[in-house]
């Protein structure tokens, strides 16, 4: 089962609105969970929508909300990095060598980097990230940088967009970078 809220930003204030409860993760679910929504509120259309990095979730919000701004929770990013170094046995690395956890750590800061210095400050941390932690920059790079092709061949598309995951343009313009100001 999966709790499944939806929060909106009234008067400053960001609030749960929707609460459902979900039997799984799979993608017609979230289908049928944003139709009985736009049912509910047939003009029902925010104008930026902050999700976490299920590609399902996107698929059907993007259905669903086509002219919304989407991004993505930076606390979300952070934990899915977190949880690259869980799964690949770096814990007890990261917990007891201060260096080595801060180069994992200045993998998601990218996100509050403008998004054309994002690419150039990866080179240079990928350029001296520790050999231990090539399996978390391979996983980062995969999933949100893109690999770079050989030779001059441009990076294969990551996972998740950019436009995504980074942050800057919202924390410049003091807008939410998580979603988690209501979550337990």
């Amino acid at each position: 089962l999966q709790l499944y809220t939806i929060h909106a930003t009234y008067s400053s204030h960001v609030l749960p609105v929707v609460y459902i409860l979900l039997p799984g993760k799979k993608q017609r679910l979230y289908k049928e969970m944003f139709q009985q929504i736009k049912n509910l509120i047939p003009n029902f259309d925010p104008p930026n929508i902050m999700i976490d990095y299920e590609r399902a979730t996107i698929n059907e919000i993007k259905q669903h909300f086509p002219s919304s701004n989407f991004s993505g929770c930076f606390f979300h990013l952070c934990q899915n990095v977190y949880r690259a170094v869980i799964r690949f046995g770096l814990k007890t690395v990261c917990s007891e060598n201060e260096d080595f956890a801060k180069q994992i750590r200045s993998l998601p800061a990218l996100a509050v980097l403008p998004v054309p210095d994002v690419f150039p400050i990866f080179d240079e941390i990928k350029a001296q990230f520790p050999a231990e932690g090539e399996p978390v920059l391979k996983y980062f790079e995969e999933y949100y940088i893109g690999v770079k092709g050989r030779l001059s061949r441009p990076r294969k598309a990551a996972k998740f967009d950019i436009l995504l995951w980074n942050v800057n343009d919202n924390t410049i313009q003091g807008q939410h970078r998580k979603n988690n100001a209501v979550e337990g």
